[in-house]
């Protein structure tokens, strides 16, 4: 080889390092030229939001105290243009503190953190939307799954501070937009891509106001607070499934009307499983679960008591178009596998499940193949099945249809797929359909 062979090896390799270094450092950390840029936007809105505050003077209103805030919020709303600096977002654990900026269009999200426009100002009295990025331009929201059941969260606005405490949190399709609407009362929600890296579907945390801090005035408690009792024990900030202890009752509304029976094990003789939804009481304690019956997506509440919540880091996503699975611990993908989804005529339903039970069928070279998850999905067209046809992931006996849609509606990948799969997949774990 030449001189000039050598050189543009070493160039190759140089380039291919250099290439490597960015890939770990963004995929650990975050993307390190992007953040340059919003660094030095975030100095410009510092210096901006610096300039608001000093010069803020409330209206003056013949109001009380919680309406002239209000007011004033209206007013900052109506005058603030797309990508101004307008308030200051502290969140302790995720280690954030960035000027929020007014909008959530592309260019916007490049300098921060910003406040969907269709949403209101605090203090207004309704949803406050703020968006951010988790892998690029700092990366705001890079730990948000990692925000925890009464997290603290800074909003300094220039008119008012206003503190909120995390009540929950959801993971949504990209598409949903239910999320937009407010409900007639005061609510943060921080959102960013979930999981990281892709954009199927969107991380929420919800948090609701306990203190208001006027510029100039006294502070006091929003009307929309909600007292945090001490006996309540929270959510975890990941998602949670339930064990039954030795039997349950679903309700439809907590302690009426009965959507079915539970007993300790199923009629595989594998723990009765649910995904957690939601609680609701302290003393009296709820919980709203996803049950593995008819019709997909039926919800339910159980007692507290009779179940233990344990929270689960795992998650399955399943792209029945583009025949791949995929599962995520913390947000980040550790298996990604090709399948065999349903046929034409014999689809594979989408939406939101889980893991109902662990299976290791008798036969390992038979249609199942060496091990099986189960799922609280089932066929939308075999209803007479055994069992009421539950969608199921597991092996086969053909693994030349693997990268075709050829089954009746559950999940196949190839043995040794299937083997870490269910290696790496406990009972309870979310599965995310999409088609």
């Amino acid at each position: 080889m030449g001189r000039r062979g050598r050189f543009l090896g070493g160039l190759l390799v140089a380039a291919g390092l250099l290439v490597a270094a960015w890939t770990i450092t963004t995929w650990r950390w975050q993307d390190p030229f992007t953040a340059l840029y919003t660094h030095w936007e975030q100095a410009k809105l510092a210096r901006s939001l610096d300039r608001q505050i000093e010069t803020f003077r409330p209206a003056r209103h013949e109001l009380s105290l919680a309406q002239s805030i209000a007011a004033d919020a209206a007013r900052e709303r109506r005058e603030a243009g797309r990508g101004q600096a307008i308030g200051r977002l502290i969140v302790p654990r995720m280690g954030l503190n960035m000027v929020v900026v007014n909008g959530t269009d592309h260019e916007t999200l490049k300098k921060g953190p910003g406040r969907y426009l269709g949403s209101a100002m605090p203090g207004e009295g309704r949803l406050v939307y703020i968006a951010g990025h988790r892998t690029t331009y700092l990366a705001p929201f890079s730990h948000i799954d990692q925000m925890r059941k009464g997290d603290r969260i800074t909003l300094v606005m220039p008119y008012a501070t206003f503190v909120y405490r995390v009540s929950g949190y959801r993971i949504v399709p990209a598409n949903d937009l239910a999320v937009l609407r407010s409900h007639g009362h005061e609510v943060l929600e921080l959102q960013a891509c979930h999981p990281r890296f892709f954009a199927t579907h969107r991380f929420i945390v919800y948090a609701l106001p306990v203190k208001v801090i006027p510029r100039g005035g006294p502070s006091y408690a929003p009307a929309s607070a909600a007292p945090v009792s001490r006996r309540c024990a929270p959510l975890p900030a990941q998602p949670a499934v339930a064990v039954v202890r030795s039997s349950a009752i679903a309700y439809r509304r907590p302690g009426r009307s009965v959507l079915a029976h539970f007993t300790r094990t199923n009629v595989n003789d594998a723990r009765t499983v649910f995904g957690v939804l939601g609680a609701r009481g302290c003393t009296d304690r709820w919980y709203r679960v996803q049950l593995p019956v008819r019709p997909n997506g039926t919800s339910g509440w159980v007692r507290a008591k009779d179940v233990r919540v344990l929270s689960v880091n795992k998650e399955i996503v399943i792209h029945v178009k583009a025949m791949r699975l995929e599962l995520l611990q913390s947000g980040r993908v550790v298996f990604r596998a090709p399948i065999a989804p349903g046929a034409p005529d014999t689809p594979t339903p989408t939406g939101r499940f889980y893991v109902t039970e662990r299976l290791v069928p008798t036969d390992p070279n038979g249609p199942w193949g060496p091990a099986a998850l189960g799922t609280s999905a089932f066929s939308p067209v075999l209803k007479n099945w055994t069992q009421n046809g539950p969608i199921g992931i597991h092996g086969t006996d053909e693994p030349w249809a693997i990268g075709h849609a050829a089954s009746h509606g559950c999940i196949r990948l190839l043995n040794s797929a299937m083997e870490q799969l269910y290696r790496l997949t406990p009972a309870g774990t979310p599965v995310v359909i999409t088609a």
